[in-house]
């Protein structure tokens, strides 16, 4: 209801149409993000911030909600470009990811330049990314990886 008030006042009567109205749609329990551009409020539901896709809205909607964000430890993240299979790689990076609970791995296929995988290895523990990188490092020499392409944390 609130959402939708909002909408109202600023739509010129008989303009705010179903199409329009989409916009207040807002799950129950969900508070409102406002939106300075363009009305059509956000929301947030617990941890989740849904906000406007247009940049210069979203930014703004942004500024709003920033004072409310609390920030954790930064998450840390190490590439690793390597010419194999997805397929090749996926079951022993499973165990790798077993291996390591503090690391979060992707793996990201690719077909330009040669068939290939991206591993994104990522951690707010140093320690325990550098562990998870060379675990994969290993793993990409122990299947004949002939190059690997590496994207270090900064």
């Amino acid at each position: 209801a609130d959402a939708r008030a909002i909408l109202e006042a600023y739509y010129e009567p008989g303009a705010l149409n179903d199409a329009r109205l989409r916009m207040a749609r807002i799950p129950e329990g969900a508070a409102l993000i406002l939106n300075p551009i363009s009305q059509a409020p956000g929301f947030t539901l617990g941890n989740v911030h849904v906000m406007a896709g247009v940049p210069a809205i979203f930014e703004a909607m942004l500024d709003s909600l920033r004072p409310s964000l609390s920030g954790g430890p930064k998450t840390l993240s190490h590439a690793l470009r390597v010419p194999l299979p997805e397929g090749e790689i996926a079951v022993p990076l499973g165990a790798i990811a077993a291996a390591h609970g503090a690391v979060s791995f992707g793996s990201y296929p690719f077909f330009r330049g040669g068939l290939g995988t991206t591993i994104v290895c990522r951690s707010p523990d140093p320690g325990a990314l550098t562990a998870g990188v060379e675990a994969v490092r290993a793993l990409c020499r122990d299947l004949g990886a002939a190059k690997i392409d590496e994207t270090p944390p900064e």
